[in-house]
């Protein structure tokens, strides 16, 4: 991290020194498809920018989840799946798949650090509502199990459901979001 233009150490007293098994969770339906070629290249640098000893789990979210790549901490799958990620069409199931990526790839590790990456559009249109009490049950567990998250939201004329659950969960673990 840097601050102020000093480069400082990160440290996650609940967790110590735990390594990350970072869900990197991009979306994959039909409105993505214009910006693939760039989307390729921005996960090709954000995964040369990580380091080895972070796990990644690789999982898209275009109709519904795809489990892309396992968690591992080496880069050759990682970057090999991200030259071939392409649109899948239908519609965007963030909200589901985010919630299953936490129980499966997060849950099961709890020595872990847990960090959600997510990057999906937003244009405003929401196929379904989401239950609150559930969304806030979830939240609650991730934040017990000091997770963080990150958002890249491409969002359009008007956001929407997406853009405001990103940034409920984003702003609430301390991430960033653009």
């Amino acid at each position: 991290v840097t601050e102020d233009g000093e480069k400082r150490p990160v440290t996650v007293a609940a967790l110590g020194s735990a390594p990350m098994r970072i869900v990197l969770m991009v979306d994959s339906s039909t409105s993505m498809a214009p910006m693939i070629n760039a989307l390729r290249e921005a996960l090709g640098a954000f995964t040369n920018t990580l380091p080895e000893s972070e796990e990644v789990v690789f999982i898209s979210s275009g109709g519904q989840i795809r489990v892309r790549t396992q968690a591992d901490s080496t880069r050759d799958k990682l970057r090999a799946e991200i030259a071939r990620f392409a649109s899948e069409g239908g519609a965007n199931a963030f909200y589901d798949t985010m919630l299953e990526a936490d129980q499966r790839f997060m849950r099961p590790v709890p020595r872990q650090w847990p960090a959600f990456v997510i990057v999906t559009p937003d244009n405003g249109e929401a196929n379904r509502e989401i239950n609150v009490d559930e969304y806030n049950q979830f939240m609650n567990d991730f934040l017990a199990r000091g997770g963080t998250a990150h958002a890249v939201i491409l969002q359009g004329k008007r956001g929407g459901l997406v853009s405001d659950i990103l940034a409920n969960f984003v702003d609430n673990t301390g991430g960033m979001r653009t």
